[in-house]
Parts: structure tokens; C-alpha cells; sequence
């Protein structure tokens, strides 16, 4: 077990836990992604190893006592949008609880696992965090951002006193704030067997994603509702991750122009 990062070239599973039995789960976490393990137990060490090059993947324990996981997650992709980094994917790390799974991923962790979960349960997060990494990198453009841009100019026109970096904060806080809700309630009432309720949270994601012109998000909004009626709760998790995801782009995308444009109101 490491405490520091590894000698070797080997990219290293970090843990992110304040409470003593992160050594045992550690161990557990190294055989199901058969790589070194790195564990820290505090937020400064974790954002450095985070925002490092030697970490494949981060596992956050959500019930540590000295930090709040989710604040952890805020912080590092804010560090990723202004230094311009990849990004590690991060796994939370919860009690089997619908409400902490549906809050973990809407708010951008790849996966959410029971830290007491046997080998192969750990395996199948790694996996999914493997696989869907190259599509979850938030410094990438988003693929509908003249779309995009082309409707915040009209509406940045039809503002009347509003400057166009009043606009751009509404548009904002409506893509990350109004769209992470959606995906959350989304999967919740997948978790308690309401398809039809999930699919409407889908429908009304899709309506947000329509109005500012977000074609791919529109998109993935048709997966979700088409897996929360079939009860694939698995393809509804991936869509949801890779919802997030964009998401974060439009975001960053929307942020980058109200700098580049030098708008200041």
C-alpha cells in the first residue's frame, strides 16, 4: 500500500478517505483494477494527486468526516477548466442509498459504489470509469457550440438592459443548476421503478437542451428516457455520466466566450 505516489510509469487508483478503514477497502480497490493503490486522507493531498499525472482513477468515500466529497469534486474540475488539465475520472464512494447514488452522479462521479462491495463489484466501477474517461473530458469543446453561440448572440441582442454577461450567467446557471436537478430526479425515479416519472425529468431535460440549442444534449436526453422505460438502469447511469459531462462543457464553453468577448456585465 502507497501513501505517495508510485515510482513507476504505472498510473495508480487513488482513495480519497478520512476514516481508518480506507487501508482495508485500498487493498480491495488495487486487486479489482489490478493496478498500485495511492491513499490520502486529506482534501490538499487529494486535489494534488487528483490534479497530478499519475492518477488513473479516484475513489472519493462520501461519509469522510474531515471533507465534503462532493465540494472535493467542485473544486477539482474548477482547477481542470482554468489550468486547462484532463481531468482523472472520480468515483464516489457511498452507502447503498438511492439519494446519494442519484446526487453522486448527477453531479459529475463517474460511478458510486458501496465501499464494503465485494472485488468484483469495485471491478465493475473501474471498468465503466475506464470506458467512458475519453468521453468524459470537460476541456474538450462541446460539439454544438456555434449552436450555441448563434443563440446567445440573438438573445444577447433581445436582452434589452440586461449586458450580455448577465445573459451568459442566466444561460449558465440554467445548464448546470436547472440540468443537474433534472438528471437527478431523473435517476431517482428510475431507482424507485418510475419509468414513466423518469422519462418525463428526460422529456423536460430535452426541452432545456432544445432552447439553447445543445443538439447533442438533446440527444442524450432521448437515451435517457428510452432507458428509464426499459429499466436498463445501467445504460441510464452511462447516459447520465456522459449527460453531466456536456453539460460541463456548454458551461466552460459559455464562460470561455464571456472572457474572450472581454464582457464585463
Amino acid at each position: 500500500m502507497n501513501s505517495a505516489a508510485p515510482a513507476s510509469d504505472a498510473k495508480a487508483l487513488l482513495v480519497i478517505s478520512s476514516r481508518s478503514s480506507r487501508h482495508e477497502f485500498a487493498a480491495r480497490w488495487g486487486a479489482a483494477g489490478d493496478a498500485p493503490v495511492v491513499s490520502v486522507s486529506s482534501p490538499q493531498s487529494a486535489l494534488e494527486a487528483m490534479l497530478g499525472p499519475g492518477v488513473e482513477i479516484a475513489a472519493v468515500d462520501l461519509a469522510s468526516t474531515d471533507f465534503d466529497g462532493h465540494d472535493l469534486l467542485a473544486i477539482a474540475r474548477s482547477h481542470e477548466y482554468s489550468r486547462r488539465l484532463p481531468g482523472v475520472p472520480v468515483i464516489a464512494l457511498a452507502g447503498d442509498d438511492a439519494r446519494a447514488r442519484a446526487r453522486a452522479l448527477s453531479e459529475g462521479f463517474l460511478a458510486c459504489v458501496d465501499p464494503v462491495s465485494e472485488t468484483g463489484v469495485l471491478a465493475v466501477s473501474i471498468q465503466r470509469a475506464r470506458e467512458l474517461r475519453a468521453h468524459t473530458v470537460r476541456n474538450l469543446p462541446t460539439v454544438d457550440l456555434e449552436g450555441i453561440l448563434g443563440k446567445l448572440v440573438g438573445a444577447t441582442a433581445q436582452g434589452g438592459a440586461a449586458g450580455p454577461s448577465q445573459i451568459l450567467s442566466g444561460w449558465t446557471l440554467a445548464v448546470e443548476s436547472n440540468g443537474r436537478e433534472m438528471l437527478h430526479d431523473c435517476l431517482l425515479a428510475a431507482y424507485h421503478g418510475d419509468g414513466p416519472g423518469a422519462a418525463a425529468k428526460a422529456a423536460m431535460f430535452a426541452g432545456m437542451a432544445r432552447a439553447v440549442h445543445a443538439a447533442q444534449l438533446a440527444f442524450l436526453a432521448g437515451e435517457l428516457s428510452s432507458a428509464a422505460m426499459s429499466q436498463d438502469l445501467e445504460r441510464l447511469e452511462r447516459t447520465v455520466v456522459l449527460a453531466r459531462a456536456e453539460l460541463d462543457r456548454i458551461a466552460f464553453a459559455l464562460r470561455d466566450e464571456v472572457q474572450r468577448k472581454g464582457w464585463s456585465r
